[in-house]
């Protein structure tokens, strides 16, 4: 059994949720429809959730309603849409992986993590979001170490559930004491007409936003929990010609073991409600992912001829470009060179990636649990050794090669921003005069600006140029509070270094001759600096 519930203490943490940026009519459906029961202890992690989503509504809502009345005015026909290509596994079976490969297809476009965490507003209101999101979001996914950030590729399941809580997820990562009323939209046939409607209007709403930026290619559509109702899909999609799926799996065993490794993170941290106990928890997640494999066994001679490929996460690993060019062939899409050069390039840089390793089961969870597991054995040809390995392309930017010089100019082009920021830092100091104290928060977007470069100049960033945006960030900082101490509050004079030193640092009250002086350690500095570092860090170190 699980640990008795503490009532009131320790407070849960506040983190940055996946909801933070959904609307606050999500959240008032989500809480109060039905009643979700919290608990005391999670009031401060609730309240920093709806005080973020109440500034998104408001960023957001010129945008939403611009698209709504859009939608209302223009019909819109499926057929026009290029038919989609799906992404189907279960949780942890090598989706993502799978994912980022084809991403790398020119002709592909799929949504990326701000697309589908604030759906309602990433077209126009995306420009001031991204620059708030960025220091809050990790460089790497909570459950494993695999890269992410605002411009990676994400799940479109995210996007409906932030739209309107149609979903699985809160059940999943939220509210687990009311699992059993979100776990009906893993199928979506136990759902109500009303339920099912909106399910419907917002996947396809969605759909509608991203062809407006994909423009005539594909859209690459990637979330496991389509793989169990392939057979909506398709009724959604049923005017739409050339709908591909490529499916994927793991050994089940594997899959078992990484879900519940996720769940117990994602409880962790986006929690508003107490665990379930690991029984229950393991439970659940057994029950979904065998109905989730069951139905798309069902719906898959639904698919018409040439439209599904399933492959194993093993040979993907054996031979990644041999079962992708296969894949292609199968599904009569064109695999070009320039879809193939790409995939090297990205293999090539996530060549020393090591994926966790979890515990094996106790004796007790091997009887209780992997006999239910067998069948899947069968049903997807697990038994069967890995195809035979081929080495990927070992690629590397000889020095004088275009590549090379990108990169090593990133460094240079970073220190030229900087300084530019500064120049101009500095005469809006000047402009304003003895309000130059305020201006600390111009650091922001002074990380903004120089951590942007960087990654534009190098294509690809890296640790070490993140941390070189980082401190020219506040390296800027630090030159301009100086000058703005000696120029402006010691307007005039000329103070020793250790006095002038002292007064940046630490600031001090104004006088009959000069005005207040902000240290560069004062709580009002430091949080800006911190955002601005941040910033620069993420931006210059994003791997692509």
């Amino acid at each position: 059994m699980g640990e008795p519930r503490r009532k009131f203490w320790p407070i849960v943490p506040p983190t940055m949720h996946f909801m933070a940026l959904a609307p606050l009519d999500v959240w008032l459906r989500l809480l109060f429809r039905p009643l979700a029961r919290i608990e005391p202890r999670y009031w401060l992690r609730l309240f920093i959730v709806l005080l973020s989503s109440t500034l998104a509504t408001l960023v957001t809502l010129p945008e939403r309603l611009t698209f709504w009345l859009l939608f209302k005015l223009v019909k819109f026909r499926p057929e026009s849409l290029p038919g989609p290509v799906f992404v189907l596994g279960h949780y942890r079976s090598g989706t993502t992986h799978l994912h980022y490969l084809l991403d790398c297809d020119p002709a592909l476009f799929t949504p990326k993590w701000f697309h589908t965490l604030a759906p309602q507003g990433f077209v126009v209101s995306w420009t001031f979001l991204r620059a708030f999101l960025i220091p809050f979001m990790s460089g790497s996914r909570p459950m494993d170490a695999m890269d992410v950030g605002p411009e990676y590729p994400a799940e479109d399941h995210f996007a409906v559930n932030n739209w309107c809580g149609a979903s699985t997820l809160p059940g999943k990562t939220t509210f687990p004491q009311m699992i059993d009323f979100y776990d009906r939209f893993n199928l979506l046939q136990q759902v109500t007409p009303a339920e099912l409607s909106r399910w419907q209007r917002f996947q396809l709403a969605f759909l509608r936003k991203l062809a407006v930026l994909a423009g005539s290619r594909r859209l690459l559509l990637k979330s496991p929990s389509h793989t169990a109702h392939v057979d909506r899909l398709l009724e959604l999609l049923a005017g739409v010609p050339g709908v591909k799926f490529i499916h994927i799996t793991r050994q089940p065993d594997k899959v078992l073991r990484s879900n519940i490794w996720m769940h117990q993170v994602f409880q962790r941290i986006w929690n508003l409600q107490d665990a379930q106990t690991p029984e229950e928890m393991e439970e659940n997640l057994l029950q979904e992912y065998l109905q989730s494999e069951a139905s798309f066994l069902r719906c898959r001679q639904l698919v018409p001829e040439r439209s599904l490929v399933q492959i194993r996460m093993q040979d993907l690993h054996a031979d990644p470009l041999g079962v992708m060019r296969r894949a292609y062939a199968d599904l009569d899409l064109p695999f070009t060179p320039a879809f193939e050069s790409r995939m090297v390039s990205y293999l090539n840089a996530t060549r020393d990636f090591r994926p966790n390793q979890h515990s094996n089961f106790t004796p007790e969870q091997e009887a209780r649990l992997k006999p239910r597991l067998e069948p899947l054995l069968d049903d997807f040809n697990h038994r069967a050794p890995t195809i035979p390995k081929v080495e990927v392309p070992h690629i590397s930017a000889p020095s004088g090669s275009w590549q090379s010089i990108r990169g090593s100019a990133a460094w240079v082009v970073a220190l030229l921003v900087a300084g530019v920021c500064v120049a101009l830092w500095w005469g809006l100091t000047l402009w304003t005069g003895a309000g130059y104290a305020h201006a600390y928060r111009m650091v922001w977007p002074v990380g903004l600006a120089v951590g942007y470069a960087a990654q534009c100049c190098a294509g690809r960033g890296s640790t070490r140029l993140g941390a070189w945006a980082s401190g020219l960030t506040l390296l800027s900082l630090a030159v301009v509070g100086l000058a703005a101490t000696h120029f402006i509050y010691y307007a005039g004079q000329s103070p020793a270094a250790a006095q002038l030193w002292t007064t940046a640092l630490l600031g001090a009250s104004s006088t009959a001759t000069s005005p207040e002086a902000v240290g560069l350690i004062s709580f009002h500095a430091l949080f800006w600096a911190i955002m601005g570092s941040i910033t620069a860090y993420r931006l210059a170190s994003a791997q692509g």
